[in-house]
């Protein structure tokens, strides 16, 4: 399978997967970033190819609209909860930053080193 996914995060141009790589780094999620990249694409695919049958036939519209609309929905959720979880991530560093440059200055003061 890892291959498949890897195959396939070589397909998605290079700009998305550098995006995604970023944040899988920032969110400390320990994966490889091409085997994520690929799941998730392959994932979004199959979740807009189910759903788009299923909207189709019961909605009676064309498949392809619910094929894209679906496909494009599941890989914007992935690529923004990653983000929320590296901006998480980045925000308990900010808030805990000052608390630990305060502590290093007091005990450099005090002549610790």
């Amino acid at each position: 399978m890892k291959n498949i996914y890897r195959t396939i995060a070589r397909i998605v141009p290079s700009w998305t997967n550098t995006k995604l790589k970023e944040f899988l780094s920032y969110s400390s999620i320990r994966v490889d970033p091409e085997d994520f990249i690929g799941f998730v694409i392959l994932s979004s695919l199959l979740l807009g190819l189910g759903g788009g049958f299923l909207a189709g036939y019961f909605l009676q519209k064309p498949f392809w609209v619910f094929f894209v609309a679906l496909t494009l929905c599941s890989y914007i959720v992935v690529y923004l909860w990653l983000s929320v979880l590296a901006d998480k991530k980045a925000r308990l560093v900010e808030e805990s930053l000052p608390d630990a440059l305060q502590l290093m200055s007091s005990n450099l003061k005090a002549g610790m080193t």
